[in-house]
């Protein structure tokens, strides 16, 4: 693939764009926050201008509990269910009805 999975693009953007745009669409979500370790300074570019909140996890090389950890630490005193969704996975159609488009597992048309 040559780079991350969430910075592959998806739809004409990449993919963690992508998965915020559908998370912040959704009325039950009331904040997105997406921890970063390595390429901090792209997954940044790639987010801009959406409401989703960045994390920096310092401690990424040591895996993927304390990206965990990270979020954990950053959700505010008044969230009540946390979800996470994994970097390279697809969010739910803000509509609801199943995955976003390409759930099929390949990119939609024109990627």
């Amino acid at each position: 693939m040559g780079q991350p999975k969430a910075l592959l693009p998806w739809g004409g953007v990449p993919l963690v764009r992508h998965q915020a745009d559908l998370l912040t669409a959704q009325p039950a979500i009331d904040e997105v926050l997406v921890v970063v370790g390595s390429l901090q300074n792209e997954v940044r570019h790639a987010l801009q201008g959406t409401p989703a909140r960045i994390v920096v996890n310092p401690l990424y090389r040591e895996g993927r509990a304390t990206s965990l950890a990270a979020g954990a630490r950053a959700l505010r005193d008044t969230c009540e269910t946390p979800g996470v969704l994994e970097g390279a996975s697809l969010a739910p159609s803000p509509g609801g009805e199943g995955w976003g488009e390409g759930s099929s597992g390949h990119p939609p048309p024109g990627d």
